[in-house]
Parts: structure tokens; sequence; C-alpha cells
């Protein structure tokens, strides 16, 4: 066994030199704990994003969307013929390719491709982001054959595209705070040591080889959790993927385990596993009853203390972001609250550290 250690909107950009390397800061705005979202021209139109490492594709509203809520929308002047469909953990979206200019964090990225949504999923249209940036790997862009049948089709990501077209290095970062006052940051082009303690640790992810997509051996940002505890009560004990997801607001862990995860969190606070749900709200002062969670990913272990866990609603109550869904964990916001997380394209690596910033309890006290 390896060694394991502990790892205990106004559009502002700021340029760090790397090496040959530009290291770009863009603030993000914290919306309630639920999204983190940063703006974005498309043409000469601007957008809300959120940048999802859960995902690869780019998309906004169409102006022809009927159903896509209040959000800005835009009208592509020259769509692909063929609908697309993507789905996602919220659900499924539909729209068209279509090209223009896009500028992230004072980045240019010219004629570059992205989806315009004819139809969202209704989880998709009170979101207070207009669209997603995916930014994850190339196969898992959205495809689809041309009109003879024979070629393919594959999106790039626009992260990939940014780097090709600019002086940045192939990485990026983010840091995440509990307050819209204290600004959170994605960093593209690499990270900054001065929003986290020690060195970044660094685990190595999971390839998964496809036979549709020659262009990669990588899918998602997964790497192998092989140990999750409550407190003292090992919940799981063999390798599973991790996805280490920007998109996704909390910690989920997987269905099969939902019961098991309720009855340790109900039995914490004195409450029946029968009628506790993860969705209620609790008082905060649980937060010295309830266990810490530690997962094991690859030579690392890593902790959430029911104050990293907990969101605080008010008036001394809060819920917990934990979910169960689907065949893996994945750690969300609440996972990088606590650390600072940098994804590396070029050594197909993700690096982690405890983050400086402060938690709930200690900003409001």
């Amino acid at each position: 066994m390896g060694r394991c250690c502990i790892l205990t909107v106004l559009l502002l950009v700021c340029h760090a030199a790397t090496g040959d390397s530009d290291v770009i800061a863009v603030p993000m705005k914290n919306f309630y704990q639920g999204s983190y979202i940063v703006p974005m021209k498309i043409g000469s139109q601007d957008f809300k994003v959120q940048l999802d490492t859960g995902s690869s594709d780019t998309f906004v509203p169409s102006i022809t969307c009927t159903n896509c809520g209040n959000h800005t929308k835009f009208a592509c002047k020259n769509p692909s013929k063929q609908l697309v469909n993507v789905t996602y953990g919220t659900g499924v979206v539909t729209g068209r390719f279509c090209r223009d200019t896009i500028q992230l964090g004072g980045l240019v990225v010219e004629d570059h491709e992205f989806l315009v949504l004819e139809d969202e999923a209704p989880g998709f249209r009170n979101q207070p982001y207009d669209g997603i940036v995916g930014m994850g790997f190339i196969c898992d862009a959205a495809t689809f054959a041309e009109e003879d049948g024979v070629a393919t089709h594959l999106e790039q990501p626009l992260f990939a595209a940014l780097v090709e077209q600019n002086s940045i290095g192939n990485a990026f970062s983010f840091y995440m705070t509990w307050t819209v006052d204290e600004q959170s940051r994605v960093f593209l082009g690499g990270s900054n040591p001065d929003y986290y303690y020690g060195q970044l640790q660094h685990v190595e992810v999971v390839p998964h080889p496809s036979e549709d997509c020659k262009e990669d051996n990588y899918l998602f940002w997964i790497i192998p959790l092989d140990r999750f505890l409550m407190g003292n009560r090992l919940v799981w004990n063999s390798k599973i993927p991790a996805l280490i997801d920007s998109g996704t607001s909390m910690v989920t862990v997987p269905e099969s385990l939902c019961g098991t995860v309720k009855q340790v969190l109900a039995s914490a606070i004195g409450a029946s596993p029968k009628e506790f749900s993860l969705n209620n709200k609790i008082s905060c002062s649980y937060r010295y009853r309830l266990p810490t969670l530690k997962m094991r990913m690859g030579n690392l272990v890593f902790e959430l203390e029911p104050t990293d866990y907990l969101v605080y609603y008010g008036n001394g109550q809060c819920v917990m972001y934990i979910q169960c869904f689907g065949d893996f964990f994945i750690m969300g916001d609440v996972f990088f609250r606590r650390y600072y997380v940098e994804y590396n394209m070029a050594d197909k690596t993700i690096g982690f550290a405890r983050s400086k910033a402060a938690n709930w309890v200690q900003l409001i006290g």
C-alpha cells in the first residue's frame, strides 16, 4: 500500500506569469452555495455560465427556444441542420451546433463550435446561469453523423481551444468560497498557491478507452475511491469511481449505500431512519454530533467535517448537502470549498490541497 497523506459580476482578470505561460484568474459568483457562475461573451452577447468538469460541451439557449426560462438567448447565424441530444444529471438538452467567437477570462477563441439549445430539461430552466461550459475531455463531447451518414462530428471542448489559441498552460483550477463577498475564482492555465496551504498532491485520472473515440483514452475526471468512512463506521471498502465535479453542488454517494448513510446520520442526531430525510432542515447545532466523512482516493485521504457538508440556511437552520444517486461517488462543490482543486489536461492528473477559504461557522461566528 502506498503512502497516505491527510489533506487536512465584474469581470476582473489577473495575470500571473508562470514560465512561458500565464495563469488567468477569473472571479466566480457564488449563488447560494448551489452554483458558481462566470461571465462569458459569445459574439457581442454577454452570458452567465457554469464551468462543469462533469461534462465537455458548451451550450447556451437559442433565440428560438420557447422553454428556456428567462435566460439570455443567442441568435445563431448558421446553425447545423441536425439536432443533438446531450444528457446531464439534471436532464436532457436538445440543440444545434453553431460557430462564433467566444471570450472567457479575457481570452479569445475564434470560430469555436458550441450548442444552441432549442429545448432545455426542466431542471435547467430556473438555474441562475444561462449555459454551461464543459471542462471535460474531448471523448465526452457531443457527436453526430453528417447528412451523408459517413463523417462523424466531434465538438472540441472550449478549454482545449483556449489553450490552443492562447498562451496559457494546459491546466485549470478552482478556489470556491462560502460567501459572495469573499470572491471565488477559477484559474485558467494553472494554479495560484496564494489560495491553498502547502503543496498540491496529485492523483492520476482513470483512463476510459472507447471504441467510439480515438482522440483520447480519457472520458471523465474520475479517480479511484477505495475507502469511505462516516466517523468510525466503515461504509465502503472497495475500488469505485469518484467524479470530481465542479458542476455538482453536493457530495453524492451511490444509491446502494443510501440506506447505511441515512442510518448513520439519523442515529447521530437522534432521529428515526424511516422518518429521516437528507433534504430536511435541521438545527445547525447538530454539527457537534454529526460524523466526519473520510474518503481515500488514490493515495490521499480526504476529510469533510459537518461544517463542510452542512449548508447554513439562516435562523440557526442547516441542510445536509449529501445526496444519493447513481452507482459511483461524486465530489461536488461541498468538496471544493474545503479543497483547492487543479485539473491538469497534459498530465491527466487532479491536484488537491487544503483551501484557504473559511467555512460558514468561521464567517458567522
